[in-house]
């Protein structure tokens, strides 16, 4: 071995340090990665998981269970919120401590729509199967990715890696960081298609970043739309790194960073090589040291066609490489110019917004129709609704009444301002434009399909028209309006002209006779002559969720800030904020004008409501029902005021409180005034008033009622106000309808006020395990961390049955220990959920239900053997108990009654044999838990002779080497007897142990004694292998060689060379020590 340096030495050895340390750092860095919930195996989820029969899931624990089959089909029935994975508990289904090394999920997720909130991900380590219809929201993931340190893994909210389908996702409000490989949706995606999905709101930072997908190779991302911030090493709006895939339909609005030394950043791909792009836009930003609008770095074979940029997004250039994209001015990209700026396919690819187009695949499933002479997407089927992204496809609504209709984007309406002549100008009211009475109207004539915002906004929406008929955006509506904001919209009818006939009028609805609900109006105003309101008429439907924002009512008639004329049906969860009504005269009320035969419930108004009978939540009530309401306006009536009704027969008004000014505004022309006004109401005849209070310093007024028999209660302002409002209104509920604020009470289906929790310090359960029927108590402590008070009415949201003690002024510091029982109505596990404590479980049984609390099946048998399948029982009662348990595994079912003693286990085994090899689940059954297992089987060993080789070719008399080479093929180590046979001659019988998969050699080595042809035989139980040696005579001149050799006297060195040799190699050692 030459002489080592010791500098040289010193260096390799800090070297592995330096590698040792960087690994064990990565091991830290990536240990909150590798922390995976492992799945439940005891829930089972309905259905049976085939395409005709998916498995459904509902809720976190199913969503884990999905980890027990990877390849079946699922539909999710219900949102899932992922809160309690904030505790470490991640949700990442087929997960690994090596992100090349897990699980692939194979099957069918079909999200239905649903949304899957909180630290959920990724959702799945690798998906090589179809994830559809789903979306994904306020999602954190931090990876372990430290540039030129620690490799990291792949990040993304939806999968890690791709190989499978993704479609129509969603991804919004998410944050994806230090992943080497990084993307909203997809960390890295080879071969797999992303298509019809779209992030919004995101934020992923790393190494190689998209805001689809971090890198991808080979595959298809489509008709896909992102906004949000996007920064790395090397980092584009839709993909980081792109090889080999084609990019077409997609828009990215992302901001993109690459870093300031070595980044590549461009507006859809920050390097690309062989990638085509064709028919994108950018409206994003791209900045780093190599940056270009749609592409920071090309590499060859790289194509961009039809692609386009806005000219302030990114860099004058479009990219690094040569590309053929367009620069286009921003003001030619929104609305409908972009249509005739761009060639893109509209509607057919992309469709057209207020703001820069989107691809259609984002919001539609492609199918096209003609409606009132626009082109939509959809059939305007339930399942395929149309989708209406201009103020011209709104308007075309009316060609199809009974249609189902989605908003795609949000509308600027604004343009209807100058549509028509200057006495007809605006929006036509979508269907009701008869003049007959609503009742007689066909439904034909009406709009009786559904209309679903999706939470878009329409604004600017204006009606200026002669026309008598119904007004609003809807003119008669007997379908479904929801999810829908209107913002500065004017409307203006007959206010002060002459006319004979007018129609009720609202900013949404004329006259409803269908279902209305979670719609906001904002910086409305309209003026009419009939009934008035948000919606003009109200009877026998349903309206509710409804939120008013400084809206204008002018009227000479009955005016709401929700309903004008109510008749029937109920107005709920209601919030009017800045009211303000302007009548001559007439019945006004904050939510509702004329109430007749309906109910008005869980409603609070502030601003100015003023008219001629005045209430702050009813103007005036026959036979009606006004509860659980508060009223913090200013109540100005010229002939009646009251602070929650105005006029009021036979009307139930009941756990509610006013607390505004009411006035009577009386003109000087009546000498001496003659108005009423009372706190609660201003007349009452016969009705029922109920747990209601007022304000006497704030309205005013010292009696309740202005005239009539009825009574409330009346306080001073500070007893209304904060925690003293829990003792002083004890008929409120404090513990479902209202809460404490610092304020006034407010009412929390609507008004959404500060949540005030108290600390749970434990929870205990007194037993862990009851039979059907018996009690089971619950105690826990709760502690006011606040330094005030808080009102604390305990009610554990997952008991159901529980009855909760009364609620209480909790003081800073003070806790409350809760004690209650629970009767036991069903069978199964039961979970107490109780503030933020984590949550305890117990089991509720029968007499005929242990607990199967274990599987236990062998990791791996071979083919053909026979092998046990066990399951454990536990008995948690006193008493003996039954249970039959069912063994399932492909092509076999087994049941078994068993008995298991009070307070005992008991284990029951299933025989079963390995009949093909590969991976075979099982599944045990006892009553309604269930639990899975599975075991490899593999082939037996089976050898095979590969080789038989003999190196050289030996003459007469030399020794040579027979070497013969055996590989397993089976599934498991095995040993095998080897014969090596030199014609009938046998040279060595050997048995061997070879491992699984790989080979051994066996060799023996003789003497040619004679020369021609010799054959050489390997023989194993399993086969033979055979080669022929030919052995030559020895050569004249090697033997005489051979001969002189002997005694030194013949042909080379001879001795006195050799010595001098010997001499000369220690001389030069000597000199190579001196040297060291």
């Amino acid at each position: 071995m030459p002489p080592q340096n010791p500098v040289r030495r010193q260096s390799v050895r800090a070297g592995l340090a330096v590698v040792a340390l960087v690994c064990a750092v990565a091991l830290v860095a990536s240990a909150p990665a590798l922390a995976q919930e492992t799945s439940d195996e005891s829930v089972e989820l309905a259905g049976n998981g085939t395409a005709e029969s998916p498995y459904e899931v509902s809720n976190l624990s199913e969503l884990r269970a999905i980890e027990n089959d990877l390849g079946a089909h699922y539909v999710l029935t219900d949102d899932i919120d992922g809160e309690a994975t904030r505790t470490g508990e991640r949700v990442s289904l087929g997960n690994a401590r090596r992100w090349d090394n897990g699980r692939p999920f194979t099957g069918v997720l079909d999200g239905q729509g649903h949304t899957i909130r909180h630290d959920v991900g990724p959702l799945f380590h690798t998906n090589d199967g179809t994830i559809r219809q789903l979306r994904v929201e306020r999602v954190a993931i931090v990876g372990a990715y430290r540039e030129r340190m620690i490799p990291g893994r792949p990040q993304g909210v939806v999968a890690a890696a791709n190989t499978g389908n993704i479609t129509n996702v969603v991804v919004a409000n998410a944050s994806v960081t230090e992943g080497r490989f990084a993307g909203s949706i997809v960390g890295v995606n080879r071969g797999g298609r992303i298509t019809d999905s779209r992030v919004t709101g995101t934020t992923v930072q790393g190494g190689i970043v998209g805001g689809i997908v971090g890198r991808t190779v080979g595959g298809t991302v489509e008709a896909t739309a992102v906004d949000g911030a996007v920064s790395g090493r090397s980092a584009g709006g839709v993909a980081g790194e792109s090889n080999e895939t084609t990019i077409r339909e997609t828009r990215s609005s992302a901001t993109v960073s690459g870093d300031e030394r070595l980044g590549r950043a461009g507006g859809l791909v920050g390097d690309a090589t062989a990638t085509r792009i064709e028919d994108s836009l950018v409206t994003g930003e791209a900045d780093g040291s190599v940056a270009g609008a749609i592409l920071g770095r090309t590499g060859n074979e790289t194509t961009v066609e039809a692609t386009y940029w806005a000219q302030t997004a990114g860099r004058q250039g479009a990219a690094n490489g040569s590309v053929a994209a367009t620069a286009v001015p921003t003001a030619q990209l929104t609305g409908a110019t972009a249509r005739r700026t761009l060639p893109f396919r509209f509607p057919e690819q992309w469709l057209v917004t207020d703001s820069y187009p989107v691809p259609s695949g984002v919001i539609g499933n492609g199918t096209l129709s003609t409606l009132g002479g626009e082109t939509v997407v959809g059939a305007g089927t339930e399942s395929n609704p149309y989708v209406i992204t201009t103020v011209e496809q709104l308007q075309a609504m009316n060609a199809d009444l009974d249609g189902h209709y989605v908003l795609g984007s949000d509308i600027d309406a604004s343009a209807t301002a100058g549509w028509g002549g200057p006495d007809e100008r605006g929006w036509v009211p979508i269907g009701g434009q008869d003049l007959a009475d609503v009742g007689r109207l066909a439904d034909s004539e009406v709009f009786t399909g559904t209309f679903d915002g999706r939470n878009h906004t329409i604004r600017g929406l204006t009606i200026d028209r002669p026309d008598p008929g119904y007004m609003g955006l809807f003119g008669v509506n007997r379908g479904t309006i929801e999810n829908v904001e209107l913002r500065h919209t004017d409307i203006s009818t007959y206010y002060g002209r002459t006319a004979v006939f007018v129609m009720p009028g609202g900013i949404l609805v004329g006259a409803n006779q269908g279902r209305i609900s979670a719609v906001t109006v904002t910086d409305g105003a309209i003026s009419n002559d009939v009934a008035t309101g948000i919606i003009g008429r109200h009877d026998d439907g349903a309206v509710s969720d409804i939120t008013v924002r400084n809206v204008t009512i002018r009227t000479n008639a009955a005016t709401g800030g929700v309903v004008g004329i109510q008749s029937g049906g109920i107005v709920e969860r209601v919030n009017v904020t800045g009211l303000t009504t302007d009548p001559w005269f007439g019945t006004v009320g904050g939510i509702v004008g004329e109430l007749t035969n309906g109910t008005v419930r869980t409603a609070a108004v502030s601003g100015t409501v003023s008219g001629g009978t005045v209430g702050g939540i009813v103007g005036e009530a026959d036979n009606g029902t006004v509860t659980q309401v508060r009223s913090t306006a200013r109540v100005d009536g010229e002939d009646a005021a009251g602070g929650l009704v105005g006029n009021a027969t036979e009307t139930t008004v009941s756990e509610g409180y006013a607390a505004g000014p009411v006035t009577l505004q009386t003109p000087p022309s009546r000498s001496p005034p003659d108005g009423i006004a009372g706190g609660v109401l201003a007349t009452d005849d016969n009705s029922t008033i109920a747990r209601v209070y007022w304000d006497r310093k704030r309205t005013g007024r010292a009696s309740a009622v202005g005239r009539g028999p009825g009574t409330a209660v009346a306080l001073s302002t500070p007893e209304m106000l904060g925690y003293r409002a829990a003792n002083s209104m004890t008929g409120l509920d404090f513990q479902d309808v209202w809460t404490i604020t610092d304020s006034y009470p407010a009412v929390r289906a609507i008004d959404n006020p500060p949540v005030r929790d108290v600390r749970v310090l434990n929870v205990t359960l007194s037993k862990r395990a009851v039979t059907l029927g018996e009690e089971m108590g619950v105690r826990f402590t709760v502690e006011n961390p606040a330094d005030e008070p808080v009102l604390y009415a305990p009610r554990p949201p997952e008991l159901g049955g529980i009855p909760a003690p009364p609620h209480r002024v909790l003081s800073p510091g003070e806790q409350q220990t809760v004690r209650t029982n629970w009767t036991t109505a069903a069978v199964g596990t039961r979970t107490v959920t109780i503030g933020q404590h984590p949550p305890k479980r117990f089991d509720v049984l029968t007499e005929h239900n242990p607990v199967l609390v274990d599987v236990d099946t062998p990791a791996a048998v071979v083919r053909g053997e026979r092998y046990n399948v066990t399951a454990t029982l536990k008995n948690n009662a006193s008493v003996e108990l039954h249970a039959t348990v069912v063994h399932r595994s492909p092509g076999e079912q087994t049941n078994r009654s068993v008995s298991v003693d009070g307070g005992g286990n008991r284990t029951v085994t299933f025989e079963t044999v390995a009949d093909t090899a590969g991976q075979r689940n099982h599944t045990i059954t006892v009553h309604d838990r269930t639990r899975r297992g599975s075991t490899e089987i593999r082939a037996p060993e089976a050898f095979r002779v590969d080789s038989v080789q003999v190196p050289g070719q030996p003459t007469r008399g030399e020794e040579f080497e027979v070497r013969v080479t055996v590989s397993n093929t089976g599934g498991r180590d095995g040993a095998v007897p080897v014969a090596i046979k030199a014609g009938d001659r046998v040279l060595v019988n050997e048995t061997v142990t070879v491992p699984a998969g790989e080979t051994a050699t066996v060799s023996a080595t003789r003497t040619a004694n004679s020369t021609g042809s010799l054959e050489l035989r390997a023989t194993t139980p399993d086969g033979e292998r055979s080669t022929t040696l030919v052995v030559g005579e020895q050569s004249s001149a090697a033997n005489e060689s051979s001969t002189e050799s002997t005694d030194g006297s013949g042909p080379g060195f001879g001795i006195a060379p050799g010595v001098l040799a010997v001499v000369a190699a220690l001389l030069i050692a000597r000199s190579a020590a001196k040297a060291r």
